[in-house]
């Protein structure tokens, strides 16, 4: 897993013409359910496509997802996990965000979705 993390920072890095982050929702967020914290997330953007790491709030496994935004819009969909999971994430101001899991599916053994479809997270941007 992190020898394809390195592999996939190395070749965004390496395909971009512009290496600066863009996006204005660019920084550190933590997402909540139910009042209750779930992961942390580090978002950066360049030319419409968006690079999320999570690291949950128990410190287990970490995981990334990447998609493009549209306006205050934007759909992620994981390229480092156990599972494949996509979220529709809207940003309501710049500095929180309401997401939705799309769909979530266990690729690999001993792995589960921590949420059923449908499952409505908050988000505010720490820094």
């Amino acid at each position: 897993m992190k020898k394809l993390a390195a592999v996939l920072l190395i070749g965004l890095g390496i395909v971009t013409t512009d290496a600066r982050s863009a996006g204005p929702y660019d920084g550190i967020w933590v997402a909540t359910y139910d009042g209750s914290l779930v992961a942390y997330y580090s978002a950066h953007e360049n030319a419409g496509t968006v690079v999320a790491a999570s690291l949950p709030y128990d410190n287990s496994y970490w995981e990334a997802f990447m998609g493009q935004r549209s306006g205050n819009t934007a759909t992620l969909t994981t390229v480092v996990s156990g599972v494949t999971a996509t979220m529709s994430v809207t940003f309501t101001s710049d500095t929180t965000f309401t997401a939705r899991q799309v769909s979530c599916v266990a690729r690999l053994a001993g792995w589960h979705c921590l949420f059923p479809n449908g499952t409505t997270f908050q988000g505010t941007k720490i820094f």
